[in-house]
């Protein structure tokens, strides 16, 4: 898998209108990404993708092949290792760049589980897997040794790191080489995912400012850009995601079922984009 170095892949949000997929507002989203961004990963956890149906996920992958014209990654997701194969074939007539794939959530396997259930999908996937290390939200983290015996398998490219422990991200430095990939996972420790070898980020508040991210991914090491927008990226966090980017982005709908971003949220988003403008280019 050939990568560039400092990539800025954005965890597209989907738009909801009257709880429905707002296709219009996404293609307007996908569009406005192709200059400052390097790539885009769909069906991710920002793009609620739990409330959608496989219909809807194949017509927003559709929409996007034909919007974006760089690389695609797409989020893999089920309660079982069958029903995540049955959703890939969904996409065989696209050429995606990677599928992004998580423990199965709430069962906490072992992590002999964790590795049976990737090397399964490496071994049976047309494209590449990018292991997701979410933690917070599958209640189970990776281990390292886990990772030392996966990352040997053709097929599994690297890891989107959204641990938020240092000491883990430390470790994932070691493994990385020329066939296995770092991403940062999280906005608000972009430099310390460099830092320890990252080839870049995925990143949330990247919908609202890819140039903005896409700047300090080039500045590294240097993080003065980063420090003076540090702020900014935090109140993307300031409730669960993709609540706070959604209102960031012009108040876009979210599924019914995370409920509503509180008002003190709300000013405060607004108050802190309000004395960002003049850092933000």
């Amino acid at each position: 898998m050939v990568i560039g170095l400092s990539e800025l892949i954005v965890a597209v949000v989907t738009p909801f209108k009257n709880n429905k997929v707002d296709f219009d507002s996404l293609r307007n989203i996908l569009v406005g990404l192709v200059k400052d961004s390097d790539g885009i990963l769909l069906l991710g956890s920002t793009a609620e993708a739990m409330f959608l149906s496989l219909e809807e996920k194949k017509q927003i992958v559709e929409l996007a092949f034909l919007e974006y014209p760089k690389k695609i990654i797409v989020g893999l997701d089920g309660k079982s290792t069958k029903e995540i194969l049955e959703e890939a074939t969904c996409f065989d007539d696209y050429d995606i760049y990677a599928f992004l794939v998580a423990p199965i959530s709430y069962v906490r396997p072992t992590q002999k589980g964790i590795v049976n259930y990737y090397m399964e999908l490496a071994d049976k996937l047309s494209k590449p897997i990018i292991i997701y290390e979410i933690p917070k939200r599958r209640g189970v983290s990776i281990e390292i040794e886990s990772l030392k015996i996966l990352r040997n398998h053709y097929n599994i490219a690297g890891i989107k790191d959204a641990s938020g422990n240092e000491s883990y991200t430390m470790a994932l430095a070691d493994l990385t080489g020329h066939d296995f990939i770092i991403y940062g996972g999280d906005d608000t420790r972009i430099p310390t995912s460099l830092l320890y070898r990252a080839s870049g980020v995925i990143s949330v508040f990247g919908n609202k400012y890819p140039l903005l991210v896409k700047n300090i991914l080039n500045e590294f090491p240097k993080i003065d850009t980063f420090i003076r927008n540090k702020r900014l990226i935090d109140v993307t966090f300031i409730e669960t995601s993709p609540l706070p980017i959604k209102y960031m982005l012009g108040n876009i709908e979210a599924k019914k079922e995370l409920g509503l971003l509180k008002q003190s949220s709300k000013d405060k988003i607004c108050a802190i984009m309000l004395e960002s403008e003049q850092n933000v280019k």
